[in-house]
């Protein structure tokens, strides 16, 4: 019953709404601008003394891109040593790690975007490049408002 009327209503929405908001979305994408990746080993969440050395390089330029209004993503990734649920929350699991790290070294109080992709990453190629967390920038736009909005959607973290 959902669902006929999920389509009901889908069906009064020109398609031209849809066109417009997958070009808002497609420029969002567009617009990621990667600041840093930090990398660990194998089922680990735990941070190396290098990937903190990265970090703390990182950090003036955080706060100078939430400055900027940018909007600030920590993606997390793992190899596929593992099954696609343990690989999903242990992606997210180092993006937590990274973010703690920021908050509790660096005093960084800005609004950060948490994000766990699992195993899913084609650019990556070796598994130890899949090992890793990103943090990227992107430029808001309409699009990102609507995905990442200031209610509390799933991805949202701030650090306090």
């Amino acid at each position: 019953m959902v669902r006929l009327l999920l389509l009901l209503f889908c069906s009064f929405i020109p398609l031209s709404v849809f066109a417009a908001a997958t070009s808002e979305i497609d420029k969002f994408l567009a617009s990621r601008h990667l600041v840093t990746q930090v990398f660990f080993i194998k089922q680990t969440a735990e941070l190396s003394d290098l990937s903190r050395q990265q970090l703390n390089g990182a950090a003036s330029q955080l706060v100078d891109y939430a400055e900027q209004q940018m909007l600030i993503r920590v993606e997390g990734f793992a190899s596929p040593d593992g099954e696609d649920q343990y690989n999903m929350q242990l992606s997210l699991q180092r993006a937590l790690a990274v973010a703690d790290y920021l908050l509790h070294t660096h005093n960084l109080r800005i609004p950060v975007f948490l994000t766990g992709f699992g195993e899913r990453e084609p650019a990556a190629d070796t598994l130890s490049q899949m090992r890793r967390v990103d943090i990227a920038v992107y430029k808001k736009n309409p699009a990102a408002e609507v995905l990442f909005d200031d209610k509390g959607k799933i991805e949202r973290f701030i650090l306090r």
